[in-house]
C-alpha cells in the first residue's frame, strides 16, 4: 500500500509538473498576441485613441476606424464584443480599455433595441466563452472581471491547461491560425452579400426587440447612465449611434425608444436607419449586419452630420 502510495504521488507530481510546463509553454506563445480576435483584452494596451467604438457584432461589423480617422484627423478602434449586446458588457470592456490605456475623447456605442441590460452578477450570456478560457487560468486581477462574468470555476482557474482543454482552444493556441480579420481590418470586415436564397428574410427577428415594459426600460436606462457615468468620470463623451438595419424588420416605434432614452440622459444620438441604406439589400451580408458597401455608406452618412461633427468638434 505504501508503495503504492508513493507512486500515485510521484505520478502526480509528474502530471502536475507535465501541465505546468505546458501552461507556462502557451502563455509564452499567445503572450501579446490574440488567439482568435474575440480575445483582445491584453493586446490592446499603451494606446491612445481619440474614439473607440463599443457595442456587439453590429459594432464589431460596422465601425471602420480607419474610415473615421481620415475623415477627422483622429486616432480610433474598434472594441465590440461580438454576440454580447448586453451594457453590462461594454462597461466591463470599457472599464478594462481605460485601465490599460489612455481615456479617449469619445466613446461611440451602438445603441439599438437589439441592446440589452444584462448583469455583472448573473450573466447568462455565455457566447464565446471558450475565446475567453484563455485568461481562466492564474489570471490577472485586472482581467478578473471577465472570469467571473463567464463564471470560470475552480478547476478551470488554478489546474493549468484545463480550461484551454476543456473549451478546445489548447490548439488555436499553439496554432495561431484561427484570428479573425479584428487583428488586420481593424473591425469584423465581410464583403460578401447576402445570399437570400440561402438566409432568407427572418421577420421574427422582431421578436428580439425591446420589450416595451416599463421595468425593463427602466432596467436598460439604467444600464446606459452607468455606461455614461463611467465616461464622465474618465472625462469621455458617450456618442450614441443606431446602425441600419434591412427595411423588413425595421420598426419605427421600437427604434423611436432608443432615442427617447437617450434624450433623457442627455446622450447625443444618432440614427443612421435611412431609405439609402436600409432599404438596399446590397448594402447587408445578413438581415442585421452590413457588408463593407455599407459600412462605407453608413460612415459617410454619419460623418456627414452636422450633428455629429458638432459633437466631436465641441460645439454642440
Amino acid at each position: 500500500m505504501k508503495k503504492f502510495l508513493q507512486k500515485l504521488a510521484i505520478f502526480l507530481l509528474m502530471l502536475i509538473l507535465i501541465l505546468w510546463t505546458g501552461q507556462t509553454l502557451v502563455d509564452i506563445r499567445i503572450k501579446n498576441r490574440t488567439v482568435n480576435g474575440h480575445d483582445n483584452l491584453d493586446i490592446v494596451k499603451g494606446q491612445h485613441n481619440d474614439m473607440v467604438f463599443m457595442g456587439s457584432s453590429r459594432c464589431l461589423s460596422h465601425f471602420d476606424p480607419s474610415l473615421f480617422e481620415k475623415a477627422l484627423k483622429i486616432k480610433a478602434m474598434n472594441l465590440g464584443v461580438d454576440g454580447h449586446s448586453e451594457l453590462s458588457m461594454q462597461i466591463l470592456r470599457l472599464r478594462d480599455y481605460l485601465q490599460k490605456n489612455s481615456s479617449p475623447r469619445f466613446v461611440v456605442l451602438n445603441f439599438d433595441p437589439l441592446v440589452s441590460a444584462g448583469s455583472m452578477e448573473k450573466n447568462e450570456n455565455f457566447v464565446h466563452k471558450n475565446s475567453f478560457a484563455r485568461y481562466a487560468y492564474s489570471h490577472s486581477k485586472v482581467n478578473e472581471p471577465f472570469v467571473r462574468y463567464f463564471d470560470f470555476n475552480f478547476a478551470e482557474r488554478h489546474i493549468p491547461l484545463y480550461a484551454l482543454l476543456r473549451y478546445k482552444l489548447l490548439l488555436d493556441c499553439i496554432s495561431l491560425s484561427n484570428i479573425d480579420n479584428w487583428v488586420t481590418n481593424g473591425y469584423e470586415k465581410h464583403d460578401e452579400q447576402w445570399d437570400t436564397i440561402a438566409h432568407p428574410i427572418n421577420r421574427n427577428l422582431v421578436s428580439y426587440y425591446f420589450d416595451t415594459s416599463a421595468s425593463t426600460l427602466r432596467t436598460i436606462g439604467i444600464g446606459l447612465d452607468s455606461l455614461n457615468s463611467l465616461c464622465i468620470q474618465h472625462n469621455c463623451r458617450l456618442i450614441c449611434v443606431q446602425s441600419p438595419i434591412y427595411k423588413a424588420v425595421y420598426d419605427k416605434t421600437h427604434y423611436g425608444l432608443t432615442a427617447n432614452l437617450c434624450k433623457t440622459l442627455a446622450i447625443p444620438f444618432f440614427d443612421l436607419n435611412n431609405e439609402e441604406i436600409d432599404n438596399n439589400i446590397d448594402n447587408f451580408y445578413n438581415i442585421d449586419h452590413l457588408n463593407t458597401r455599407g459600412v462605407n455608406e453608413m460612415a459617410a452618412t454619419l460623418l456627414a452630420d452636422p450633428g455629429f461633427l458638432n459633437v466631436v468638434r465641441g460645439k454642440d
